[in-house]
């Protein structure tokens, strides 16, 4: 047993580095990353710790309880995830959204271009659709998300005349937030908004959440990720949505 969790412990770290390096530091990361420690650590005082574990039954109690209580919520919310990732076909709808997700030297990352190109294939088949491009200035670009993202839909055909420019937003939250503001000038007034957001699949769940939140008639369509960052993402997002229903969700309205 010890030297599964040394074993564990050790991929997890060498798995956390390796993100880190070809994406950016993040919360997903970063909690990968401390759970790796924590099983490095519980394989170096093992022996300690299995004698307490024999000894104290609240110990064991409490331990049990709260590692299930995790796995429990953990698991529940990456249903939720994955019940998600299914695309939408509405009948009609007032603008497509896609949101950022990280540029590097005035490039959309691999994810982002993946969300890319689903919008290009959706916009093609469905020519004269309003398209809003949403992300801000990230630290160290000259240009925005949205600018980038533009440029990418452009150099794959979209007319330039079908893609409104979000530029502000730095959360999914002010994604859509923003972009329904900004397309208020586009909609007639008092005008509904239904909207088909593009982002990666594991994204689709807390992002329509946000968009019905405020307002907004939300489908969803999502690209996929790489397979060496799927671990990543999801745990991320499984903290966004934890953060989401504890947090940020309005019960009371």
């Amino acid at each position: 047993m010890r030297l599964l969790f040394f074993l564990i412990g050790l991929i997890g770290i060498i798995y956390s580095f390796f993100v880190i390096a070809i994406t950016r530091l993040d919360t997903g990361a970063l909690a990968i990353l401390f759970v790796s420690l924590l099983l490095l650590a519980i394989a170096i005082v093992f022996h300690p710790l299995k004698k307490q574990w024999r000894k104290n039954k609240k110990f064991r109690i409490f331990t049990v309880s709260t590692v299930s209580i995790a796995l429990i919520i953990a698991l529940l919310l990456e249903g939720l995830i994955l019940t998600s990732i299914k695309d939408e076909h509405p009948a009609n709808i007032d603008y497509v959204l896609i949101l950022g997700a990280g540029i590097k030297d005035g490039t959309p990352s691999r994810v982002l271009k993946e969300r890319l190109n689903k919008a290009a294939l959706y916009l093609h088949k469905h020519p004269g659709v309003i398209v809003a491009v949403s992300g801000g200035l990230t630290v160290g670009e000259s240009k925005t998300e949205a600018e980038v993202m533009g440029r990418y839909l452009k150099n794959k055909g979209v007319p330039s005349t079908s893609i409104v420019y979000e530029n502000k937003a730095t959360s999914t939250y002010e994604n859509i937030k923003f972009s329904r503001n900004l397309m208020k000038k586009y909609l007639p007034a008092g005008k509904h908004q239904r909207v088909l957001i593009i982002s990666s699949d594991f994204h689709l769940h807390r992002a329509k959440c946000l968009a019905e939140g405020l307002g907004l008639k939300a489908f969803g369509q999502g690209s996929s990720v790489p397979l060496s960052v799927t671990p990543q993402v999801h745990v991320r997002e499984i903290l966004a949505l934890a953060k989401y229903y504890v947090f940020d969700k309005d019960y009371f309205k």
